[in-house]
Formats: structure tokens, sequence, C-alpha cells
């Protein structure tokens, strides 16, 4: 049960104004789509070159920006998308880059749900309107994946049916209206908070959220994303209402580990 979307990723080694390859220290761009991979990698790769890396990591759309803004790295690890949208500002050329890596997406359900059919594109399409709730990356923030999923909702002609919260006060405002009460069939079961949402952060989220009776409570598990956790943060959200934090990025075995600690519930393919 997988819905496969391949996206490349591209290593671009021809910027515009950049430094010599033979430079002591490599700076690197890099999405966090192969980021895992990267960290295998580095160790070996600096071993063998004598060579080291200053590789920062994020989103594709977040690296693209810093180019465009100015910044320049001796290696671009993106999209193909944002490498075309990069050769088109005139901030990278072309004749170095290859693709090397894609990204599968897997679609996942409730351990007591039926197995939904997405065997067509027009199957799929029933199953997303039949959904009382979908859960994806929110594309605000550049991922690959959410930024797909949201064109191919656009595509599908069903983005209208969905309900997006940018912001931590639009996701309380969501929650009260689709579980009014415990138990309901559009109560959320896994909520992902991000400590830096806009408007309403994730920590004053689980304040206002740590005001509904437990037993409205009781029906979703939240989690809070972070790139860090920092000693005082972590004590401050052991005493609110979330099952704990997941350093990100979101990866396959963080998401199995998390659906299998919260869900007794393996990720498909696993």
């Amino acid at each position: 049960m997988r819905l496969i979307a391949r996206i490349a990723a591209v290593a671009a080694f021809a910027l515009l104004h950049i430094g010599a390859s033979s430079a002591a220290e490599l700076k690197v761009f890099c999405t966090i789509g192969v980021q895992a991979a990267m960290e295998r990698l580095v160790p070996s790769f600096e071993s063998a070159s004598g060579d080291k890396l200053a590789i920062t990591f994020g989103t594709a759309a977040i690296l693209v920006k810093k180019v465009q803004a100015g910044e320049t790295a001796d290696v671009l690890i993106l999209t193909r998308q944002g490498l075309d949208e990069l050769v088109g500002a005139g901030r990278a050329t072309r004749g170095a880059d290859s693709d090397f890596a894609s990204s599968g997406m897997s679609m996942v359900v409730r351990k007591d749900a039926p197995r939904p059919d997405i065997s067509t594109p027009e199957a799929f399409r029933q199953t997303l309107l039949a959904a009382k709730t979908i859960a994806y990356s929110d594309p605000a923030f550049g991922g690959a994946s959410g930024v797909y999923f949201a064109k191919l909702l656009e595509r599908m002609g069903i983005a209208a049916h969905l309900l997006v919260a940018t912001n931590g006060r639009q996701a309380l405002d969501l929650l009260y209206e689709h579980c009014p009460e415990p138990g309901a069939p559009t109560c959320p079961v896994l909520i992902l908070l991000d400590i830096n949402m806009p408007v309403m952060n994730g920590f004053e989220f689980l304040e206002a959220y740590a005001q509904l009776p437990p037993v409205r409570r009781a029906a979703s598990v939240v989690l809070m994303l972070t790139t860090s956790l920092n000693p005082r943060d972590a004590e401050r959200l052991r005493n609110l209402p979330a099952a704990g934090s997941i350093v990100k990025p979101l990866s396959r075995a963080k998401v199995a580990r998390l659906l299998h600690e919260h869900f007794d519930h393996p990720l498909p393919g696993t």
C-alpha cells in the first residue's frame, strides 16, 4: 500500500562565483531528504579524500532561497526543481549535475482501519475524499513531499475538500470544531507540533490544549517536532499533555518507531 512519488535529488557542482574545488573544506548545501545517507557517507569520503565537508542541511526551498540571497556553496544537493530554479535565475550552471537518488512516499492508516484502495488514480482520489482526516508535511516549509502532495491534491481536484492549519491557533480552532466530544470519528489520533509555529507556537498550543477535559485529550497522541530540545524546553514539555518529542527531520525510521510505540502498528513495507 504505497504511493510512490519519485523526486530526484541533484548534486550540482557548478555555482557561479564559487571557490576552487581543491579547497581543504568544501561547503555543501544539502536537502534533508538525503540527510541520513549523507551522514553515513561523509566519514568515508573525508577519510578517502582528505577534504572536510561543512554541510548545511535544510529543505530544498530554504536552500534555494539562501543561494538566491547571495550565499554560495561548493556543492549543492537539491531536488531537480530546486536546481532548475537556480539555473533559471542565473545562480547555478548546468554540466556537472547528476541525478543520484529518489525518494518514496508511503500512505498509512490506523491499525483498526480497513485497507484503502489506492490501486488506480480514481480509487486513490475516492479514498482521500472519504477520509475523515489527512496528515502530510506542511508545504509552506518547503519539504519536497509536502509540496508534491499539495500539488497532487490540486491536480486531482480535491484540495478544496481538505482543512489545513498553517499555525497553532488555526490548529486549535480545527480541533475544537472537528473533535467536539470524546470518540468523535473526526478527532485526530495523532497531532504533530512544531515548536516554532507562527501565531501560536507549540508550547502555547499545548498550554491551551491542556485546558480540555482529559477524556477529550485521550483520543489523540501529541508529539513535538524540534531540531533540538534544550533542558529547559524538555522540562516544560514534561509538564504539558504531550507524549514526547521527535528530533527533525522526521525520517522513515522515526515514523516506524512512532507507530510501534504509540499505536502498536508497523510501518508498511517494514
